[in-house]
């Protein structure tokens, strides 16, 4: 599995819609937030997206606004939690959680202990 980043809002929600947009309402916070940040995009100082693929199928979605936790919509596949956690040991050490729906945020937790050792 293939985590990707992407360079801006709109690139995330185009690239992430078949994931976002299968259960909208389990994928509200960064649906809203996205949007938030294509109409206004100063609103944070930094943000990051990225989308994992599984072959040429986009099959998860995170996003972070630092300081805050990283954002995981539903996945389609249980692969994406490993292949975030693998991504984000590399690119965001320095993450401070995961805001995700059970049992997304569970698995991703225990993923990130076990890589890590941090809770």
């Amino acid at each position: 599995m293939q985590v990707t980043p992407l360079p801006d809002a709109a690139s995330f929600l185009a690239a992430a819609a078949p994931v976002l947009e299968r259960d909208t309402g389990a994928n509200n916070l960064p649906l809203g937030i996205a949007q938030q940040l294509v109409d206004r995009p100063d609103t944070y100082p930094e943000a990051f997206f990225w989308v994992a693929a599984d072959s040429d199928r986009v099959v998860g979605a995170a996003m972070r606004t630092p300081p805050y936790p990283a954002i995981l919509a539903d996945p389609l596949s249980d692969g994406v939690i490993d292949a975030f956690v693998a991504a984000f040991v590399d690119g965001q050490p320095d993450l401070p959680g995961i805001t995700a729906n059970e049992p997304w945020a569970s698995r991703f937790a225990d993923a990130w202990t076990a890589a890590t050792g941090a809770p």
